[in-house]
């Protein structure tokens, strides 16, 4: 997900999104990752087993 927030942000800050679709690929992904590691009870070890590529493949569509 770093190289999606590198790549979809003006002059790459990280922080303003080139457009909507970007924004909410970005939303959708933190929310989904979120939700991930609040429904493990050891939330180090849910944060290891995260498959960010998986999590970001779902939130684009993929």
């Amino acid at each position: 997900m770093e190289v999606f927030t590198y790549t979809h942000t003006k002059d790459h800050d990280r922080n303003t999104f080139v457009d909507r679709r970007a924004l909410s690929v970005n939303e959708n992904y933190t929310t989904a990752r979120e939700r991930i590691v609040t429904s493990q009870t050891d939330e180090s070890e849910a944060e290891s087993r995260i498959d960010e590529v998986a999590l970001y493949l779902e939130d684009v569509g993929g």
